[in-house]
């Protein structure tokens, strides 16, 4: 059942695209202050109360473009008119009425059909009690809405369904495939689309930038229906981020490619592939949607190349699309349009083909036969577990290996090629996923994609339980594994803890203490009470003899008197210039004469190391300990 047709029909920038946007629930239409951005007629199914209508956008009337555009859209707006089962006459409430609201309310007189005046911008409390001169429209009394604040949506709705009367129940049936048409500017894309839907459903010019928003326009071709989406043509980023309405469009053009099923990317063929071809063919390669490659305007390039030479040409301006089928096509004459549907239409069943499990492992076995994958450095020796696939549109295929870093983007780029080769997916992009085992390390595909392998099917499903399952059993075993380890550390440390002993008592260790390999640096406390046990002396000053129940000496502390500090400053001296050699203490005279100070690292003392003369005599007395270098 065709749904009933509600047309937004007002002068420019009145709010009729914020109106639309309001109603649906969705940006659909681009919304600027500057009036006449919207040209085509954009049409969307819109919910009313417990029923369906198709909303239709329309441009301001009355607008002058500045692209001698005012024709087209006047016939765009006509045609709507034409169509309209019911029109919202939109007016801005704080501007009262204007000539050209008199304008539209005379042209809209003539017509045949119900209409509901709305005043839009009704912000602020005041504002409802002036708007007594917009009776004078012919219209009744109008309904105070705001567009941008969603005031007044549901007494107009209450109004649509009333009019009209009862609604079909459900929304109009989806169409078979959704095909966005996208490419730079001036590549034919509009007539295209009119040529595909036999009438003017767009407007089609010679002047660069016509379209701007994305259009979505419903055909029957051989008794099924698709959706052609008309985009704004594409240029350089650096001049879309200048104005604001280019740079909607843009925004708009890809999230059409994200909401389409097939592709279009339509090439101009009397000019060479440019870079703004080559980021849009990257925008929908990071999507992986199927894409064919239409080279437009060929009655211009026949005679001047062959069809068979653009296969070397996009294979190496486009080396990414090289499974991608061409289309040469002329939307003027009507050449291979619809044969550029059929084979769109030949990707979209592609897309949708599920391989099983068994055959897929086998695949792969083959593929990994041939080359298997390199073992790197730090990794461990590489080996896919099983692979499935999860997913359709695109065809999306998990490897479960034991290391994801032992499958490198090289070898990732093999596999795709290879499954492309052994599988019925020969002209789709195919999505590959790495999984390691373990949950921790995650899931890494091709082009740097990082993507969770469980999807809303019932196959992940069954996968993530199982590992879940897997994944807390190893937490249950290593939680146990830590307390048992926990709990020897605390009996290790009870069995070697320092007894408490009184102040008056040498201190002491248990008997038995094994002795530690690290001394001092691992168990420093134990170690030096052994030390001072052993000797039968008591720690050296301040807070350590105080913790072992020595006396602590006068001067015993961090520094001693009359030693020099081998830091940057001297103990109670001046600072010591770069490369200064500390003074040692004297021993016995030379040559027989003691060491000077001994550091770690640092210079050494000016004596020697307290050896005896080379006659044999005895040694001399050992000097002492020299100060401790500040490392900088």
């Amino acid at each position: 059942m065709k749904l009933p047709t509600v047309a937004i029909v007002g002068r420019p920038n009145v709010g009729k695209s914020s109106l639309l946007n309001r109603l649906v629930g969705q940006r659909i239409s681009i919304v600027d202050p500057t009036p006449g951005v919207t040209r085509d007629r954009i049409s969307v199914p819109c919910p009313i109360g417990d029923g369906y209508v198709e909303l239709v956008d329309t441009g301001g009337i009355g607008i002058v473009d500045h692209d001698d555009l005012t024709e087209h859209v006047e016939n765009q707006i006509a045609y709507s008119l034409a169509e309209a089962d019911l029109l919202i006459f939109l007016v801005d409430a704080r501007e009262g009425v204007t000539p050209l609201d008199r304008h539209v309310a005379e042209r809209l007189r003539r017509l045949a059909v119900p209409v509901i005046l709305a005043a839009n911008k009704v912000d602020e409390p005041g504002l409802p009690a002036e708007m007594g001169e917009l009776n004078s429209l012919g219209f009744g009394e109008p309904i105070p809405i705001s567009a941008q604040h969603g005031l007044g949506m549901e007494r107009l709705a209450d109004a649509i369904a009333h009019t009209l009367g009862e609604l079909p129940a459900s929304p109009p049936e989806a169409a078979l495939m959704k095909l966005a048409i996208v490419g730079k500017r001036n590549a034919g894309k509009s007539t295209f689309i009119n040529a595909l839907a036999g009438q003017e459903r767009v407007i089609v010019s010679q002047t660069p930038g016509t379209t701007r928003d994305s259009v979505d326009v419903t055909v029957e071709i051989g008794g099924r229906k698709f959706m052609l989406i008309d985009t704004a043509g594409v240029r350089k980023k650096r001049r879309i981020v200048q104005h604001d309405i280019e740079f909607y469009s843009y925004h708009r053009a890809l999230r059409s490619i994200r909401r389409a099923d097939v592709v279009a990317l339509m090439i101009d063929a009397s000019v060479p592939v440019s870079k703004v071809d080559k980021d849009l063919s990257r925008d929908i390669i990071d999507q992986f949607k199927p894409v064919v490659l239409v080279v437009n305007k060929w009655d211009l390039a026949r005679g001047l190349v062959a069809g068979q030479d653009y296969e070397a040409y996009f294979d190496k301006v486009l080396p990414e699309l090289t499974y991608a089928p061409i289309c040469l096509t002329s939307a003027t004459t009507g050449m291979n349009i619809h044969q550029t549907i059929r084979m769109a239409e030949k990707l979209f069943d592609q897309a949708q083909v599920r391989v099983p499990t068994a055959q897929l492992n086998a695949v792969v076995r083959q593929i990994t036969t041939q080359r298997g994958p390199s073992h790197k450095a730090g990794t461990k020796p590489p080996k896919i577990l099983y692979v499935s696939q999860i997913t359709t549109c695109p065809p999306t295929i998990v490897f479960f290996v034991n290391d994801v870093r032992s499958f490198d983007r090289s070898y990732q780029r093999y596999i795709v090629n290879q499954l492309r080769r052994h599988l019925p997916y020969a002209e789709v992009p195919i999505r590959v996923l790495f999984r390691s085992r373990r949950q921790h390390e995650g899931t890494r595909g091709v082009g740097g994609h990082i993507a969770e392998a469980a999807e809303a099917i019932e196959a992940a499903k069954a996968i993530e339980a199982a590992e879940a399952i897997e994944a807390e059993d190893m937490d249950l075993s290593r939680r146990d594994g830590d307390e048992r380890v926990g709990r020897d550390e605390h009996a290790d440390r009870d069995e070697h803890a320092v007894r408490e002993i009184p102040s008056d008592e040498p201190p002491t260790v248990p008997d038995d203490r094994p002795s530690h390999p690290g001394g001092d640096r691992k168990r420093r406390i134990p170690s030096r009470a052994a030390r001072y046990a052993k000797s039968g002396k008591a720690p050296r000053g301040g807070k350590a003899g105080k913790a072992h129940g020595g006396p602590a000496k006068p001067g015993a502390g961090k520094f001693k008197a009359g030693k020099a500090r081998a830091g940057k400053f001297a103990r109670g001296g001046k600072p010591r210039p770069p490369g200064a050699r500390p003074k040692g203490k004297g021993g016995s005279p030379k040559p027989a004469g003691p060491a000077g100070p001994r550091t770690s690292g640092g210079p050494k003392g000016q004596g020697p190391k307290g050896r005896g003369p080379k006659g044999g005599g005895p040694k001399g007395p050992k000097g002492p300990r020299g100060p401790r270098k500040r490392r900088p």
